[in-house]
């Protein structure tokens, strides 16, 4: 699997980073800044469901649907994309190693 929220239906990672209004949660921001581990590594609990799920995945030999296990809620993938579309992302969030422009040029 990827990491994280690949198709935004891990709940641990939206509890993790957003807050109940949408929003991110800075200080999830900034642990992520120092340490990707906690975007990527699972909860125990989460990785022991993930266990489970992907060796009933290669017992029942069914992958029509992928290699991934997602657990929860069917992925939140949009079956269509308009070109040039709307992201819903109204100000990027810069890695912590870049400097905004108008904090570098003082």
């Amino acid at each position: 699997m990827g990491g994280g929220n690949d198709y935004r239906s891990n709940d641990e990672v939206q509890a993790r980073f957003f807050q109940p209004d949408g929003t991110l949660a800075p200080d999830a921001v900034k642990a992520l800044t120092k340490d990707i581990s906690v975007l990527l590594v699972p909860s125990a609990r989460r990785a022991l469901q993930l266990d489970r799920a992907t060796l009933g995945l290669v017992k029942a030999q069914r992958f029509e649907r992928g290699r991934d296990v997602v657990l929860g809620a069917p992925p939140k993938v949009r079956a269509r994309l308009e070109q040039d579309g709307a992201t819903g992302i109204d100000e990027p969030v810069l890695p912590g190693w870049v400097v905004p422009a108008k904090t570098a040029s003082r």
